[in-house]
């Protein structure tokens, strides 16, 4: 949304636009909402590219250009992912859940069980008392259900787990209660 001022001097007045925000993608016009817009139909909402593109055909935009921002946004928020992950590490409570997902393979007729960790911070401990932590989610993809997975996500973690079943092997190392 760009605002809209009049101007008035020496008697004459003029419409005077504010500034446009900048784009997080350079020679791009998209701005942050229409990229995160984009990112949220995409993998929260499992909207089709084919079917935002439809959405925004009054702006004109093509299935390629809609394809490019998708990936060019979700290449910028790679940059924030290891301080996602170090902020999930601080909590002293974790939430852990497994869920499984069908995954198709290039070459392969069938699809076969992938793992969606699904990692979840809410609460830290500070001064001896249990305050709110800003919550965060990490989804962390496995081809497999193998322990190895959360074990080595979690080799560094201190503190309170609560997993959706089993991971005995997370509780073997001692620093996981």
């Amino acid at each position: 949304i760009r605002f809209k001022y009049v101007a008035t001097k020496d008697g004459e007045s003029t419409i005077v636009p504010t500034a446009a925000q900048p784009s997080p993608l350079p020679k791009s016009n998209a701005s942050a909402g229409l990229l995160a817009s984009i990112q949220v139909d995409t993998f929260v909402d499992h909207l089709p590219i084919n079917r935002q593109e439809t959405r925004y055909a009054r702006l004109h935009l093509p299935r390629a250009t809609l394809c490019e921002w998708k990936l060019a946004s979700a290449e910028l928020l790679a940059t924030q992912l290891p301080l996602l992950r170090n902020n999930i590490l601080q909590v002293q409570r974790l939430n852990l859940d497994d869920t499984t997902q069908p995954l198709l393979e290039r070459g392969r007729a069938t699809t076969r069980q992938a793992i969606y960790g699904n990692l979840g911070a809410g609460q830290r401990q500070e001064n001896g008392l249990w305050v709110d932590h800003p919550p965060a989610v990490l989804f962390e993809f496995a081809e497999s259900r193998s322990g190895a997975h959360p074990l080595n996500f979690l080799r560094d973690y201190d503190g309170y787990l609560q997993p959706n079943s089993g991971h005995d092997a997370l509780y073997r190392t001692g620093r996981i209660i």
